[in-house]
């Protein structure tokens, strides 16, 4: 109708882009653009219609509390492309429970991205979030959170941080109570990650036991009051 086709042209004028009119109208991108030619409007070029995604990209440039403890969870958790991709990302992606760790690590780095939501090969439900950004990714590779979990090792300065270990803690470890009623935690990964664990924790007189090994993974579990500061 006229009033459908003066709408159409005011929105688009507006701001709106063809694909989103064409949908809301029901007719086609081309019938869109037809409408807008008639009454002699240029279309903008497609261009003009990528959505901005805005982020903090020196979230990692200084170490902080947050900064420490956010390396430690990705380093545990998260996904980082190798320094030859021509895109330079990062990722985190966990199981729907927790979501929140995902809204929280958004939060930190101050991300507008749209979630990611998918299901793992057992299909059980998934979200997480993509980043491209190559100072965020520089910045990651600076501390060791690397491509590879297997080559993941932090630097001196991380691997003395107590916010580094509870970021990695809260990624790939747990918290529970023994029969003694005693706190213990439990941290795995590969092993030169956990012997940097073990050497934090010797360095600080915390108690914990031997690694255990499970094929390629690595176990070590604290025990006592002292585990408590990392929880």
């Amino acid at each position: 109708t006229k009033d459908n086709k003066a709408m159409i042209a005011q929105r688009y004028l507006a701001g709106e882009s063809t694909t989103v009119l064409a949908r809301n109208f029901n007719i086609s991108r081309s019938a869109t653009r037809a409408i807008l030619l008639v009454r002699k409007i240029a279309c903008r070029p497609r261009r003009h219609f990528v959505k901005t995604r805005s982020w903090d990209a020196t979230a990692f440039a200084l170490l902080t509390p947050e900064s420490a403890y956010w390396i430690g969870f990705l380093v545990a958790d998260g996904y980082v492309s190798p320094q030859n991709n021509r895109r330079k990302f990062i990722q985190l992606i966990l199981a729907k429970k927790d979501a929140n760790q995902i809204v929280a690590f958004q939060r930190f780095i101050k991300s507008t991205h749209k979630r990611i939501k998918n299901t793992d090969g057992m299909g059980h439900p998934r979200s997480g979030v993509q980043i491209t950004s190559p100072q965020l990714h520089q910045d990651l590779w600076n501390w060791g959170c690397v491509y590879g979990c297997q080559n993941r090792v932090p630097i001196p300065v991380l691997a003395r941080n107590i916010h580094f270990w509870r970021g990695a803690i809260d990624g790939d470890g747990s918290l529970f109570i023994t029969k003694e009623n005693e706190p213990r935690i439990s941290l795995c990964g590969y092993k030169p990650l956990l012997e940097k664990f073990t050497d934090f924790l010797q360095s600080y007189n915390f108690k914990a036991y031997p690694l255990n090994r499970h094929g390629r993974i690595w176990t070590v579990n604290v025990s006592g009051k002292p585990s408590g500061k990392l929880a």
